[in-house]
């Protein structure tokens, strides 16, 4: 029997819920952005306009709290929401482990 799996459990990281400002870098253009979940591998953010007004594809960079900036690449996008995976996570580390840490201690 086939084990059905979700992408929940393909996750190499846990996720933590947030609610940070952040801004999206697009080839011509950035918005600013709710940051709705964070891992150490990427995150959900929440767009302003509907993903499909958006280059996705062109998703580049993303900058956290005004002061994390990662590469990213656009993974999935659904309505007004979107999952991003950091390019080089280990380079933000121990940045994003202080964002999550203020951000579950709230």
């Amino acid at each position: 029997m086939a084990i059905s799996r979700t992408r929940r459990d393909l996750r190499q990281h846990p996720r933590h819920a947030v609610d940070l400002t952040g801004t999206a870098f697009f080839p011509t253009a950035s918005t600013t952005v709710r940051v709705l979940d964070l891992s150490m591998g990427g995150a959900r953010i929440a767009l302003p306009l509907p993903t499909t007004a958006y280059d996705m594809g062109g998703l580049r960079e993303l900058r956290i709290a005004g002061a994390l900036q990662l590469r990213i690449a656009w993974r999935w996008s659904r309505g007004h929401e979107a999952g991003v995976e950091f390019l080089s996570p280990g380079q933000a580390k121990s940045g994003l482990a202080r964002l999550t840490e203020a951000a579950t201690d709230g």
